[in-house]
């Protein structure tokens, strides 16, 4: 691969890295909270609940969504994210 090849790649992932991000904060927005199979894919993930510390007498919870996304691949699974 010549420099300029090396370069022109790395351009065309770049744009295909923004989309990949994109896509995957619409997945985590569109299926938060869900567990199911659609397709080959199977989503699973819980909650996280978590007491955030502020200041002096200020706590206060958060609660946080972890999911894990597979893919089948005939008896196996891989996972994705």
């Amino acid at each position: 691969m010549t420099e300029l090849e090396l370069l022109q790649r790395w351009e065309e992932l770049r744009e295909a890295g923004e989309e990949y991000k994109g896509l995957e904060k619409a997945i985590k927005k569109i299926f938060k909270g869900r567990v199911e199979e659609i397709g080959d894919f199977k989503l699973e993930g819980r909650w996280i609940e978590k007491e955030i510390e502020g200041k002096v007498t200020e706590t206060r919870q958060s609660k946080t969504w972890k999911m894990r996304i597979f893919k089948k691949d005939g008896e196996d699974q891989i996972q994705l994210f």
